[in-house]
């Protein structure tokens, strides 16, 4: 659902399941722009409707769930990790020290 609280939300149950070695399906919302937008390694759900439409989908293509998974492990590896991504606390950490110095 989109609203102002969901919108505001993160993508972790995504990157969670992902991790799991679950073949990610997202909703069209917020939360998820980056892996619907991007075209990331997923299948993408207008509503409840097409979530049901994924679902069959996945059953119906088995060997898609395992590439489908695969890729998104290492989009997730590669692009989201703490590791990959600790500069960038390092960078609001910073702005915000002179921010306040100043």
């Amino acid at each position: 659902r989109q609203g102002r609280w969901e919108d505001c939300k993160s993508d972790v149950k995504a990157l969670e399941a992902t991790m799991a070695g679950a073949a990610v399906v997202v909703s069209e919302v917020e939360p998820y722009r980056y892996w619907w937008e991007e075209e990331m390694p997923c299948l993408v759900a207008d509503g409840s409707h097409g979530f049901v439409k994924a679902l069959r989908y996945l059953v119906r293509n088995r060997d898609q769930v395992k590439e489908l998974a695969r890729a998104a492990r290492e989009y997730v590896l590669s692009e989201r990790t703490v590791k990959g991504n600790i500069w960038r606390w390092h960078e609001a950490v910073e702005s915000k020290s002179m921010a306040v110095a100043a």
